[in-house]
């Protein structure tokens, strides 16, 4: 059975992970399976041809798909991922950001992208970021995070630049239906959070504010966006139950 499953764009590659925990490659058009690594998880897209990868060992690969999965760059971050039953690797133009949660561990590094050298560990710093979802909007990482520093269990809304991990903004977001976070962008750089209550927006430039509230559709676990260059349309899905609305931004 597959675990998960992806498309590098503009290459003929797709790639997924099946139970046996092993990355396959295979090229699409000729049928050819390219190759097979052991790994916990990929990031969500590749870029430049290029997949982001936890190999079963714990570090952090970028292999080159076009070169028959060749690495590029290789960090075992102390092999802190050695182990972990989840983590998430999250790979931008710029940065590869890997973080986790596993027996009260909450590790989350920013790698840059080209070298593999380690730009922030927002573990040593004592910031403890749990990095519950995130998107990309307007050039910027935007995420649900919980600070665990000073054991706080709401979710804070930031929004990182992806080439140096900083946070440039933030917001607490009180009253979000754990355990599924939800976060979407819905074009033109804003990005939509539900809640129990509803959902907020908020522009990824500054997500200090928000946009603009909806207090009168129900909580989401998950969301879906077709956006266009004058509006946008997103569902949200609770239970049995979907909500559609437009945004035009």
């Amino acid at each position: 059975n597959v675990i998960s499953f992806g498309v590098a764009p503009g290459t003929p590659y797709v790639y997924y992970i099946a139970e046996s925990t092993s990355l396959q490659v295979v090229n699409i058009q000729s049928r050819d399976a390219v190759c097979t690594i052991p790994t916990q998880v990929t990031s969500q897209a590749a870029t430049n041809g290029r997949l982001a990868i936890l190999d079963a060992w714990g570090a952090v690969r970028v292999i080159d798909l076009f070169k028959n999965c060749s690495l590029v760059w290789e960090n075992a971050l102390d092999y802190t991922f050695s182990g972990f039953l989840g983590a998430t690797v999250i790979q931008t133009e710029g940065t590869v950001i890997v973080t986790g949660s596993h027996n009260a561990m909450n590790p989350l590094f920013v790698l840059n992208a080209e070298t593999g050298e380690q730009i922030a560990n927002y573990t040593a710093t004592g910031q403890g970021y749990q990095l519950l979802a995130s998107t990309i909007a307007a050039g910027r990482l935007v995420a649900l995070v919980l600070n665990l520093s000073n054991s706080d269990t709401t979710p804070v809304l930031v929004a990182m630049d992806p080439s140096t991990g900083a946070v440039l903004s933030s917001c607490v977001v009180p009253s979000l239906p754990a355990p599924n976070y939800v976060i979407a962008s819905i074009g033109h750089g804003a990005v939509m959070v539900p809640n129990a209550q509803g959902f907020a927006t908020f522009s990824a430039i500054d997500v200090s504010t928000p946009l603009s509230y909806n207090l009168d559709s129900p909580g989401a676990t998950s969301a879906a966006v077709f956006t266009s260059p004058r509006s946008s349309v997103f569902m949200l899905v609770e239970g049995s139950s979907i909500s559609g609305f437009e945004s035009s931004l």
